[in-house]
C-alpha cells in the first residue's frame, strides 16, 4: 500500500515537473494611476505577463482582444509603456506593459463597443504568433 502511494506521488510530481519545464505564461490586466514627482498622472491599463515556467519565451505582441476577435494595440511612445517587443521573458520573471486608459476607452468606443468598458480581454503572443 505504501509503495502504491509513493508511486502515485512520484507520478504526480513527474507530471508537474514536465509541465513546468517549458514556458508557462500567465497574463493579467490591472488599472492604476501613474504617480510622479509632480503628483498623479494619467490613468493606465497595465498588462502583465508572468512566466511561471522554467524556459524563456519571446513576447512578440501584447494588447487587448475585442469580443469580435480583433486585437487592440494602442501605440504608446512614452518610456513608461514598457519594454519594446519582441521581448525575452525569462523563466520565473514577469514584465508589464502599460496603455493610457483614456486612449483605450476612446478606441473601444470608436470600434463601436457600447460604453467602451470591460470589452477587451488581455493577450500576449510569442514571436511565432502562438497565444500565451
Amino acid at each position: 500500500m505504501l509503495g502504491l502511494v509513493a508511486a502515485a506521488i512520484s507520478l504526480v510530481w513527474q507530471i508537474v515537473s514536465w509541465r513546468l519545464t517549458g514556458p508557462v505564461v500567465k497574463v493579467s490586466v490591472s488599472m492604476g494611476v501613474l504617480v510622479g514627482v509632480s503628483g498623479p498622472g494619467p490613468a493606465i491599463i497595465s498588462i502583465t505577463a508572468r512566466n511561471v515556467g522554467r524556459s524563456n519565451v519571446s513576447i512578440g505582441a501584447w494588447g487587448l482582444r475585442l469580443p469580435n476577435g480583433e486585437r487592440l494595440i494602442v501605440p504608446i511612445p512614452e518610456a513608461w509603456a514598457g519594454p519594446r517587443v519582441p521581448y525575452t521573458l525569462m523563466g520565473g520573471h514577469s514584465e508589464s506593459w502599460r496603455m493610457d486608459h483614456d486612449e483605450v476607452h476612446q478606441s473601444l468606443i470608436d470600434a463601436g463597443l457600447p460604453g467602451g468598458r470591460r470589452q477587451g480581454r488581455r493577450f500576449a503572443r510569442d514571436r511565432q504568433g502562438h497565444r500565451l
